[in-house]
């Protein structure tokens, strides 16, 4: 049986990726993540508009995409590559794992690793995303296709 999620605020979500995994200042971070929650990159549990005095809450599910988003951002990407990398990355966990939360498909994996691949016209590769084994991926992607990976292991 799955454990429950407790609910996070926008700055508990900030205070974990700034401190925890040091991916930026705290205040800056809670900006990127107000703004992928405008974009509809990050989802919240309820509300986006929640009103004066009350907190926008994202599952413990959205600190994984909101590293990939960071992480994306801070790489120069534009809002319309992420949203084409979290619509890929979606449809592949829904594809192979059941299911759109990242948190539980990486349950199985002894090392899960999103690889975000980079589009290639030469091979005629679009924008894709995969969670996969770090192991697995090495072996299984080919050695002429660039690719972003992301450690999810230690954001668990």
């Amino acid at each position: 049986m799955l454990e429950a999620e407790r609910n996070l605020t926008v700055s508990d979500l900030a205070e974990i990726l700034a401190t925890q995994h040091q991916l930026g200042e705290k205040d800056v971070i809670m900006r990127q993540l107000r703004y992928f929650t405008a974009e509809r990159l990050l989802e919240t549990v309820g509300p986006i508009h929640t009103g004066s005095g009350r907190s926008r809450l994202y599952s413990e599910s959205a600190l994984i995409k909101a590293v990939v988003l960071l992480r994306l951002f801070q790489s120069g990407a534009t809002v319309g590559l992420m949203k084409e990398y979290i619509s890929a990355l979606q449809k592949f966990t829904v594809r192979v794992f059941k299911t759109k939360d990242l948190r539980v498909a990486c349950r199985g994996l002894q090392k899960p690793t999103i690889f975000l691949i980079l589009p290639d016209l030469r091979h005629k590769i679009g924008v894709a995303g995969r969670l996969i084994e770090w192991d697995y991926a090495v072996a299984s992607i080919k050695p002429n296709i660039d690719f972003i990976a992301i450690q999810i292991a230690r954001f668990l």
